[in-house]
């Protein structure tokens, strides 16, 4: 259900600080040169301080997902979404709390995942790789 109010919440949130920093004209030209990650829709002041959105792409993870076998395409997930994987995640043992999660997600730099599946075992697997803003960034995304 967050996931279904980022949008709402945080584009409110988004288009209130581009407003606040040059009126309607501000957000006018948002629609010209969108945000490339919910990482500037979550921290407008990063969005605001990258001039050519268009050269602003979230780090590639050198060497990221090398495996061979049947799989998807390579996606990326974005600081939203492994929020929502740090919080939120399905075993409910290895979720962080909410403050934890946040903080972490927020050392977001960039991401690749990749689902692969073995049709002999009828099975999938996600894997992913992260790349965090720096090492201590690193080391709070994952469980103490």
């Amino acid at each position: 259900m967050r996931d279904v109010a980022f949008r709402s919440e945080y584009g409110r949130k988004f288009v209130e600080a581009l407003y606040q920093r040059g009126g309607w004209a501000a957000v006018n030209k948002a629609y010209e040169d969108l945000p490339v990650s919910t990482e500037q829709i979550l921290h407008p002041e990063k969005y605001i301080a990258v001039r050519n959105r268009s050269k602003c792409q979230p780090r590639r993870c050198p060497g990221c997902l090398a495996a061979t076998g049947s799989s998807s395409p390579t996606k990326r997930l974005g600081e939203w979404r492994t929020y929502l994987l740090l919080a939120d995640g399905v075993d409910e043992a290895a979720r962080l709390p909410e403050e934890t999660a946040q903080k972490a997600a927020a050392g977001w730099g960039g991401d690749r995942y990749r689902v692969y599946y073995d049709p002999k075992n009828d099975r999938s697997a996600l894997v992913g790789q992260w790349m965090w803003d720096t090492p201590q960034d690193a080391r709070s995304s994952s469980k103490p």
